[in-house]
């Protein structure tokens, strides 16, 4: 898959870095924004993020939202991770 293959089966969070033969992927504009539904389940719109980080991701927002690793319901970002 080209979303592994980009991070070479490394988990994309910075304090991690493991590598994830087994990991997830993890939708950036996340799948109850629309994030699947509107087309943009695309290599933009993933992150290859192990199991341990997944669940860190979505337990600090916050944090995410800064990083890049989520993003907010905008055209823009929309734009970003639609695939051209």
């Amino acid at each position: 898959h080209r979303v592994d293959r980009r991070q070479r089966q490394m988990c994309i969070r910075d304090r991690c870095g493991r590598p994830t033969p087994f990991g997830e992927f993890h939708h950036r504009l996340p799948r109850k924004m629309g994030g699947t539904r509107r087309g943009i389940g695309t290599v933009k719109n993933c992150l290859y993020v192990c199991n341990c980080c997944h669940h860190y991701i979505h337990l600090h927002p916050s944090e995410a939202y800064l990083k890049g690793w989520l993003l907010r319901d905008t055209e823009e970002n929309l734009a970003e991770v639609t695939e051209q």
